[in-house]
């Protein structure tokens, strides 16, 4: 065989490589991931939870991939279920809604193919660059999102909260500069039911750890969180899609504090209560469909001003004008919902604008 033969034929080699996942029901998306590692990595193994129904075994069993249902134990248990099945002498972390991007692959091939890489380096950290309102994030607080996903086998192991699980690594951890794709959303009405069940997770991590309610953090961290992303990290770089996430990373920030709000009240009856708000949420959600549907029926556009000011508008008329701080913490999140549901309004019809354009592409 001649020598370019043979290089070729090695570069095509899988790589000692696992690929490891765990899933729900996530036959629309599980196979863009499975086909970006399918023939690059030597193994893929996928933990799928004993309860789903639809056709993601098949899909994960047609890339060849080892499935093992299981009940859910939680994000942390089910990840290190996932690497415990490993056989090969790295690990690669992905979820169903990411992707490893060419230059990636070419990337992780070549760090680990060299000869001089130290034994002391356990792991590799990536950017995992997300696709929001048909943009790729590329600033704020989505970007770089630096994560760990890359480790050797016993090395590392899922630590942290099932909230924020991380990769606990033992030994050095290196730096890949190319980027871990993320569909992490397929529109706006799929982020609010996960701020909505990221709210739940926190309020009931907060009661379970004695940590009680703090009106100052849901006075200043949403707020604080829309002016990092925003400003601060240059979200604003990224034109409208950037402002939306700054204001989805806000009003993910604000729902969380006003569920444990909610709960500590809850148990509460003779106080005002603020409650619903898992209801409130889809309410909203479905407020914002017919309202983007009737303005693109009437032919009038989105406006950019509109998003700029309408929310902070809605929320200043509110607690302000309307004396809505009389009710305490209630009225400030009265205003914060009715400034979250002018935002999703807005946001809605953006996205309605948006959703005929083709994806651009990840370099220009």
């Amino acid at each position: 065989m001649a020598a370019d033969e043979f290089n070729i034929s090695h570069k095509m080699l899988p790589l000692p490589v696992t690929v490891c996942l765990i899933s729900g029901a996530e036959e629309k998306r599980i196979g863009r991931t499975l086909a970006s590692v399918n023939g690059w990595a030597a193994e893929i193994v996928v933990v799928l939870n004993e309860e789903v129904t639809d056709r993601t075994e098949d899909i994960c069993q047609q890339y060849g991939a080892k499935v093992f249902r299981e009940r859910w134990k939680g994000f942390v248990a089910q990840k290190n279920s996932a690497a415990d099945k490993a056989t090969q002498p790295w690990l690669l972390g992905l979820d169903a809604d990411e992707l490893v991007s060419d230059t990636l692959k070419a990337e992780i091939r070549s760090r680990l193919a060299e000869s001089s890489l130290p034994q002391d380096i356990s792991a590799f950290s990536m950017p995992r660059m997300s696709f929001y309102l048909s943009s790729w994030i590329r600033h704020g607080d989505w970007y770089p999102d630096r994560k760990v996903r890359l480790w050797r086998r016993g090395s590392a192991q899922w630590g942290g909260t099932n909230l924020h699980e991380k990769l606990m690594v033992h030994g050095r951890t290196s730096v890949l500069r190319c980027p871990l794709l993320h569909y992490s959303f397929t529109d706006l009405a799929h982020h609010l039911r996960k701020v909505n069940s990221y709210g739940d997770l926190f309020a009931a991590a907060r009661v379970a750890s004695g940590r009680s309610f703090r009106g100052m953090e849901l006075l200043v961290r949403p707020a604080w969180r829309f002016f990092r992303s925003y400003i601060l990290r240059l979200g604003f770089l990224d034109g409208w899609a950037g402002f939306c996430v700054a204001g989805m990373v806000a009003t993910e920030t604000f729902i969380r504090y006003a569920k444990l709000l909610e709960a500590a009240r809850s148990q509460a009856p003779k106080q005002t209560c603020l409650t619903g708000l898992a209801h409130h949420l889809g309410q909203i959600n479905s407020n914002g469909d017919l309202f983007a549907a009737a303005r693109i029926a009437s032919g009038r556009p989105f406006r950019g001003s509109e998003l700029l000011i309408g929310p902070a508008w809605r929320f200043f008329r509110s607690y302000i004008l309307r004396l809505g701080f009389l009710d305490g913490w209630a009225g400030f999140c009265v205003a914060g919902i009715v400034a979250t549901e002018t935002f999703i309004r807005c946001a809605k019809l953006l996205e309605a604008e948006r959703s005929q354009m083709p994806e651009p592409p990840l370099f220009k």
